[in-house]
């Protein structure tokens, strides 16, 4: 279906550009971590329950990104 390779492609957009703030040492504050990295998971699971499994992989990936920058937030010093 054509909505998921739209879903998948944008959500790739979003973890390419999210890659730089993985590599920064700043990192952004722990509740946008939070929102994001909990609703993006949220995302994957709604895509999931539709059979959108490219948007789920991408997703998925894309919540994983923000839940490692609150782990490097913590490993960082940052609170």
């Amino acid at each position: 279906m054509w909505q998921d390779w739209l879903m998948a492609i944008l959500s790739l957009i979003f973890v390419v550009g999210l890659l730089p703030t993985l590599l920064c040492t700043e990192k952004p504050h722990r509740s946008s971590c939070i929102v994001y990295a909990a609703g993006l998971t949220l995302y994957g699971v709604a895509y999931a329950s539709l059979g959108m499994w490219l948007a789920t992989v991408t997703t998925v990936l894309g919540a994983a990104m923000w839940w490692i920058l609150l782990v490097q937030r913590r490993t960082h010093g940052q609170s």
